[in-house]
């Protein structure tokens, strides 16, 4: 549920803030180092900061083949190929790259997962169960509620289907899915649901919801 995935994006979209800490790799060379974005010209050229002490950064050399990655947020890692175009030492240490024509996000989850403690009646084999979610994704969710006391285990594998209300408005939704874990303790059951293929409306819902809480948290 949680595979990587990577998305390669003309380098005209490439969003660069300054203060932005960058791992650099150079090609061949089996050397990296860390520096901070200072600036630069888009479509044209990027100019990084090489940190203060002796690093490979003096070894560099015009055409010198680079790889630049740095973090993102959401759990994603965005990364490209440049090419030194100058290395500034006095009088300061300045290195002048050149712009990507591309560059690759690589996702770290395939989908992104937020918390939240949203009622929940699912179904598993005929048998009613109430609990909360509290986390969720357009991939799956995970599900506690109380113990179970005199009623069928939860088996790993077990086709569920759960019943809640939409984030976005107070209809109800219905989402197909299997159980990938079931973890028993003596205060709650929880069980981590991966779903199937979801309703357009549902998928919507999960997608808003997703990119509210995290604009939020990058407010």
């Amino acid at each position: 549920m949680d595979t990587n995935s990577i998305e390669r994006l003309s380098g005209s979209h490439l969003v660069l803030e300054v203060g932005l800490d960058v791992l650099v790799e150079i090609q061949g060379a089996g050397k990296r180092f860390k520096a901070s974005l200072v600036g630069g010209e888009p479509g044209r050229y990027i100019i990084i900061k090489p940190p203060a002490t002796r690093s490979a950064a003096e070894s560099l050399l015009r055409e010198s083949l680079l790889t630049l990655r740095f973090l993102m947020s959401r759990g994603r890692i965005c990364g490209f190929q440049s090419e030194v175009q100058q290395v500034l030492l006095k009088p300061h240490r300045l290195i002048f790259v050149s712009y990507p024509a591309y560059f690759e996000i690589l996702r770290l989850r395939k989908h992104d997962r937020v918390h939240c403690y949203q009622p929940v009646t699912f179904y598993v084999e005929a048998h009613e169960y109430r609990g909360h979610i509290l986390n969720i994704s357009t991939g799956g969710c995970l599900v506690t509620m109380d113990p179970l006391t005199g009623e069928p285990p939860l088996a790993e594998g077990g086709e569920a289907f759960l019943n809640f209300r939409k984030f976005d408005s107070n209809e109800t939704g219905y989402v197909q899915g299997r159980i990938r874990n079931v973890t028993q303790r003596a205060d709650q059951t929880s069980m981590a649901i991966e779903f199937d293929e979801l309703t357009e409306d549902v998928r919507a819902s999960i997608e808003s919801y997703v990119d509210a809480v995290y604009d939020h948290l990058a407010a």
